[in-house]
């Protein structure tokens, strides 16, 4: 009975357009139409009604719903089960692949899938199309997106990963063996006619010694990390912050460092980003590079820091040095328009909103798995109105 139910309420939303409209924080109002939206890197997109996310587990489409506290599998097959592979919502090996929901239409993309087809269709699931084929012709290796992929305007963008093999291993000055080259790039695809370009040209690196990883999107720039690792125990890992501008091209370094260097966020609003390095947190002033030290904490003696950014604060938890933030002993926020700085309760610290915040609602990640709160709850810390949505 629960289930008709669900899937009778999922039509009433989806007929109501309850799934779509809303945009708050992720994204503004032109012409009606959202400008812009972000698939966090776990396969996740926050809106303001709800979540959208492909669970792992069960290879299904699903939709969170704030107000219901319920997850709904993306499908709209009378009568279905959701339980096989016969199922609207099913998709294979999902766990590999990010969706997001823009403008009234789901788009997702099949990992699995050496072309790496790019798909549309309704946010009930159905009028599946292939929009484009980003390897469709070859041209690259073993070709894979990596998460977040932001939709801007009429595109969506990502990082993209190529992968070849050599014909002929090589061996280094070190020793190891060299059996592949890899290749990082950013790619765009125009979701109006389908086409796809690589923004940033392909730039080589060594998957046993650098590593790239993309961060965030503010004032049409993508930033983006490039991390050395440290080859020895006595030598330190460095750590490059890039930011490249999509309508131009153009790539530049932000701000570089060592390994206790780490990338917090951005306030859109206010053209700001922000990173932390040895206990001082910079602000940076995202079109004319100005920065500022806007906070700073030292670690006590045998403790360390862990440092998060979510709706315009920063959290800190403290913990014994080799452990763990899940042995936290003491949490603190600062709330950068305000300059306050607070000590909080740990439950402050778990629920705070690390992965989204909405106009109503937080979203975080717990020993519990993903978990949702609403900011009126979280503001009386009544704990217990968090909606536990699990792992995914």
């Amino acid at each position: 009975m629960k289930k008709c139910m669900t899937l009778k309420i999922l039509a009433v939303l989806l007929a109501a357009g309850t799934l779509s409209g809303c945009i708050g924080k992720n994204g503004d109002l032109k012409s009606g139409q959202e400008t812009f939206s972000v698939v966090k890197n776990n396969r996740m997109q926050v809106k303001e009604e709800g979540i959208f996310y492909i669970d792992g587990y069960t290879e299904r489409m699903m939709f969170y719903d704030f107000g219901l506290g319920e997850a709904i599998p993306i499908c709209d097959r009378p009568n279905c089960g959701h339980n096989d592979s016969g199922c609207g919502a099913y998709f294979s090996q999902g766990y590999m692949s990010g969706m997001g929901c823009y403008r009234d239409k789901l788009y997702y993309y099949d990992n699995m899938d050496p072309k790496i087809p790019f798909y549309q269709c309704e946010k009930s699931g159905g009028g599946r199309k292939r929009i484009a084929s980003l390897n469709g012709d070859k041209a690259y290796g073993s070709l894979s997106v990596s998460l977040p992929m932001f939709f801007v305007e009429d595109t969506v963008c990502f990082g993209l990963t190529e992968t070849r093999f050599l014909t002929e291993p090589v061996t280094k000055e070190d020793g190891t063996v060299k059996s592949e080259e890899c290749f990082f790039m950013i790619g765009k695809l125009n979701l109006e006619d389908g086409s796809f370009e690589i923004v940033k040209d392909r730039e080589a690196y060594d998957p046993y010694e650098e590593g790239f990883e993309i961060s965030d999107y503010a004032d049409g720039r993508i930033f983006y990390s490039k991390r050395q690792y440290a080859k020895t125990r006595d030598s330190s890992a460095k750590n490059e912050i890039r930011a490249f501008d999509i309508k131009t091209g153009t790539d530049e370094t932000f701000f570089e460092g060592k390994e206790e260097m780490g990338y917090l966020g951005s306030i859109r609003d206010e053209h700001k980003v922000f990173y932390v390095e040895k206990g001082h947190v910079y602000a940076v002033d995202a079109e004319t590079k100005d920065t500022e030290i806007v906070f700073e904490k030292e670690a006590e003696e045998g403790k360390e820091l862990d440092w998060l950014m979510g709706d315009g604060t920063i959290f800190v938890c403290s913990f014994p040095k080799g452990t763990g933030t899940a042995k936290g002993e003491t949490f603190f926020s600062y709330d950068v328009n305000a300059k306050k700085e607070r000590r909080i309760e740990k439950e402050e610290y778990s629920y705070a909103p690390f992965l989204a915040a909405t106009k109503d609602w937080y979203v975080a990640s717990t020993e519990l798995g993903m978990v949702c709160i609403s900011k009126e709850a979280y503001t009386k810390k009544e704990w217990d109105k968090a909606q536990v949505i699990g792992f995914f």
